[in-house]
């Protein structure tokens, strides 16, 4: 209905694709790019991936750097992989803050050590890969949705302290049996660590204030304890547990 109200407002069938063009464009803009990332690609030499300039203010002065997608991603046989603090580009050295959307996902890394520069983790970064432990460093304040999802083999997660927000599923699916949600969290999203079958110990911090739908769903657990701090548990948050 909205598409056909833009082409009766619209003078001709011209004006109607340039206008739902824009629309489609502006919409994709929102969903890839939460920050400015139309800086420059290169493929770095050391590891094989691809990274991508950001600018989080003005768009025109490039601080920071992204992993913009596995390119010819070389970790070896296992994939072991060690994300740069730092990769070089043009004779500057930039910081890697970012693991971008989808950018590692479906590569068979089964172990990933990640820098201290890090602070976010986008959507599906590291999806149905093979990775059996993680430990997500103290800079990192927020895991996109889905972003570890599919690892069923993944056994051990340690969360660093400056963790504030884990999106949907990010950790869906994995093997996990105990976990530790650090002080600093303060939202659970929507099916988190759901069908973690395995888990039967949950220690939850004192900072988290919401607990998503299906946070837990069907996991293991025998008995939890929540803290003061949290106002919502959303729809079947422990659905399934023993």
């Amino acid at each position: 209905m909205f598409i056909h109200l833009i082409f009766k407002l619209t003078a001709s069938k011209k004006l109607f694709t340039r206008v739902l063009f824009s629309l489609f464009s502006i919409l994709f803009c929102l969903d890839a790019f939460p920050y400015t990332a139309n800086g420059q690609i290169w493929r770095d030499s050391v590891t094989g991936i691809d990274f991508q300039l950001i600018d989080r203010n003005s768009g025109t002065s490039y601080t920071e750097a992204s992993i913009f997608r596995q390119g010819a991603l070389d970790c070896g046989t296992p994939k072991n992989c060690v994300i740069p603090a730092t990769v070089t580009y043009n004779g500057n050295v930039y910081p890697v803050t970012d693991i971008g959307p989808n950018a590692l996902q479906q590569q068979s890394i089964v172990s990933v050590t990640l820098p201290d520069s890090l602070t976010t983790i986008g959507r599906f970064a590291f999806y149905q890969d093979d990775l059996r432990s993680v430990t997500i460093p103290d800079s990192v304040t927020t895991i996109g949705h889905n972003a570890f999802d599919g690892n069923l083999n993944l056994a051990s997660l340690v969360l660093g302290s400056s963790l504030q927000v884990i999106l949907q599923e990010a950790f869906k699916g994995a093997s996990l049996a105990s976990l530790t949600i650090p002080d600093s969290l303060t939202s659970i999203g929507d099916g988190a660590f759901r069908d973690n079958r395995l888990l039967t110990s949950l220690t939850i911090g004192n900072s988290v204030t919401s607990i998503g739908q299906y946070a837990f769903y069907q996991d293991d657990l025998r008995s939890v304890t929540i803290p003061d701090s949290v106002t919502t548990i959303g729809l079947a948050a422990f659905k399934g547990n023993a």
